[in-house]
């Protein structure tokens, strides 16, 4: 009896990697190069931001931008009835003087940052802030970061988000809001 019990045994045993595997439970761990893999592999490169600093293109409201910005603690000003202006916004390690946020139809299209202020220690006595080292590092960081979406010149775009960066301004842009405004003023 306990010989019988042993073949049943190991009949079960030697059946039961292969009822695993006719289940799924038991996968196959050979490589392939399937274009599945491949996108993934490409899916780690990032995208263009639609939030920055905080503030989130195509979707915030102009309430819920001066919400935010009292609740970090930043200054704001009312310049005209499309944009607000925060002040002294932190940023890609700059605390930026002056952050216009432009509306339209109350929704959050254009974030320009402009007049970084460059830590004391990085500048000389009388001497002018250095804004195209500042900006020539931003772009190199931008270049490096967003090299696929590169549109030539300072200029990235994913066709929902656009980034352009020149002395003096970095400015981040919801693309199809900006053409809807756009065509508003024409």
């Amino acid at each position: 009896m306990k010989r019988m019990l042993k073949y049943i045994l190991i009949i079960i045993l030697s059946f039961s990697p292969i009822y695993c595997l006719a289940q799924g439970k038991i996968t196959h761990t050979q490589r392939t190069n399937t274009p599945i893999q491949q996108s993934q592999a490409n899916s780690t490169t990032q995208s263009l931001p639609t939030t920055v600093a905080g503030y989130t293109l195509g979707q915030m409201t102009r309430s819920g931008a001066e919400k935010y910005t009292f609740d970090k603690g930043y200054s704001l000003s009312y310049p005209d009835g499309s944009k607000l202006t925060a002040h002294y916004v932190d940023f890609a390690g700059y605390i930026w003087n002056d952050v216009e946020l432009f509306f339209y139809q109350n929704k959050l299209y254009k974030i320009v940052f402009s007049k970084p202020d460059i830590p004391s220690e990085h500048k000389s006595y009388g001497a002018q802030t250095p804004d195209s080292e500042l900006f020539a590092t931003l772009s190199q960081n931008l270049s490096k970061k967003y090299s696929k979406y590169s549109k030539g010149g300072e200029s990235y775009s994913d066709g929902k988000t656009t980034i352009t960066i020149s002395s003096p301004q970095l400015t981040y842009i919801n693309d199809a809001l900006n053409r809807k405004a756009t065509n508003s003023y024409d």
